[in-house]
């Protein structure tokens, strides 16, 4: 895992009429929705990126974004993710949790990633970070716990960002 090249995201909804919801109201269709997420995608994400999506990629029909998007994408199984074996092949990995590590630690700092938030997590107390999706925003921060959805940030996330945002936060 090269963590300069790593980003996160969640909740992209392909496919979904997110602004039927009162999201992502700036577009006028799903067309034009779906067009704007990829183009914003591969302007940040280099193709031997990592991207790490931590769920519901798409409401239906992946298989005709995830060849269009730039770098190696994670799935992290959301809620409308329901995905047929061929499809899972798509992805470089799918999983419904992850934990990543630079290194094999028992006690340290590290990263857990799901779909849902979580009020505690895997070595909380020892400065790991959690990061999900789910909430499309409407949820503050928890310790070191963010939303890195699509709704919030508007583009995928990178780890240096994200781990800047919380430095200062005691996990204690």
């Amino acid at each position: 895992m090269n963590l300069n090249r790593t980003w996160f995201t969640a909740d992209t909804h392909f496919n979904h009429a997110l602004m039927q919801h009162g999201y992502r109201t700036e577009y006028e269709d799903v067309e034009e929705m779906n067009e704007g997420i990829i183009k914003t995608w591969n302007s940040l994400v280099k193709p031997d990126d990592d991207v790490y999506h931590l769920g519901d990629f798409a409401w239906k029909y992946p298989e005709q974004f995830v060849d269009r998007l730039k770098g190696r994408i994670h799935l992290i199984l959301g809620n409308h993710d329901r995905l047929k074996a061929w499809q899972k092949e798509m992805f470089a990995s799918v999983q419904d949790v992850l934990w990543l590590s630079p290194k094999s630690q028992r006690h340290g700092p590290g990263i857990f990633l799901s779909h849902y938030p979580h009020r505690s997590w895997r070595n909380k107390e020892y400065g790991s970070i959690h990061l999900h999706g789910h909430c499309h925003g409407s949820m503050p921060d928890y310790y070191r716990s963010t939303d890195v959805g699509w709704d919030r940030h508007n583009m995928p996330v990178p780890l240096d960002i994200l781990i800047a945002s919380m430095k200062d936060i005691d996990p204690k």
